[in-house]
């Protein structure tokens, strides 16, 4: 009877052990997937443009409405001319500003995001700029890629 129930304890263990490394297997896979697969909202950004293309940043110089305030970043309201976000602005004081939203809508872009030639503490994070310009972090610093 003694070697029945060690039996019964090691086939339970064995199955506590099963379903343990099944549910973090799947965790890690539902993790991945989330990482490598997650979209950016917006319309296709300056990257990936021919050579013959502009030689600014952007195709996009965002019309400035107004200043907004840092915890308004990324929030969309309905200005007179139509729709409009708050995002980050370079040169001006505040650092942010409502911005009218473009014929075709806004570009694939983080409102928050970088701008090129900005430092940033990451080698390789990549990020859209507020204007869409994508970015990676090479050297300490937000440089454009394609």
């Amino acid at each position: 009877m003694t070697a029945r129930r060690q039996r019964i304890r090691r086939k339970v263990k064995q199955g506590t052990l099963l379903l343990t490394l099944v549910a973090l297997l799947t965790g890690g896979g539902t993790l991945w997937w989330a990482a490598t697969h997650r979209g950016v909202t917006g319309q296709p950004s300056s990257v990936g443009r021919s050579a013959g293309d502009s030689d600014s940043d952007s195709d996009w110089v965002p019309a400035i409405v107004e200043p907004c305030a840092a915890v308004e970043l990324d929030s969309p309201r309905t200005g007179r001319d139509g729709a409009e976000r708050c995002q980050r602005t370079p040169d001006r004081d505040p650092p942010q500003s409502w911005v009218r939203e473009p014929p075709g809508g806004f570009p694939k872009s983080n409102a928050a995001g970088p701008f090129p030639g900005e430092q940033c503490t990451v080698d390789g994070d990549r990020d859209y700029s507020p204007v869409g310009d994508h970015v990676q972090c090479d050297g300490r610093t937000w440089q454009l890629i394609a």
